[in-house]
């Protein structure tokens, strides 16, 4: 992934209504190509993020979407961004499973101000 191939979205919401960014990331899927069906693998098929990093923008703030770790890696290690700003496929499918908007965002702020990576830890 070579830092030109990022691309670049705004992503506002109307009148201070939240925008739902599950949708949203959907919508990009679909317009790109890529598969969105929950019972396809996020990496498999020609179409997926593989290599690719897609930057949004929600409420000010810029963020990437990558496929996995090593495109994560890759967005960091180049400084296009900071790891608090890159989530893969797995982070937000894992956030997007939260229905509470504000745990969501204490999320987003917690990942952002720490530079951590987001992960599900069974007891």
């Amino acid at each position: 992934m070579k830092t030109n191939d990022v691309t670049r979205y705004r992503v506002t919401s109307e009148k201070g209504i939240p925008m739902d960014i599950e949708r949203y990331v959907e919508e990009l899927s679909e317009e790109a190509g890529i598969m969105t069906d929950d019972t396809a693998s996020t990496s498999s098929g020609p179409a997926s993020l593989r290599g690719k990093a897609v930057e949004l923008w929600r409420a000010g703030e810029r963020f990437f979407l990558v496929a996995d770790e090593a495109d994560a890696a890759e967005v960091v290690e180049k400084n296009v961004g900071t790891r608090g700003e890159v989530w893969t496929e797995a982070e937000v499918e894992l956030v997007a499973r939260i229905t509470d908007q504000a745990m969501r965002d204490e999320i987003e702020r917690w990942k952002r101000s720490t530079s951590g990576r987001v992960r599900q830890v069974m007891p």
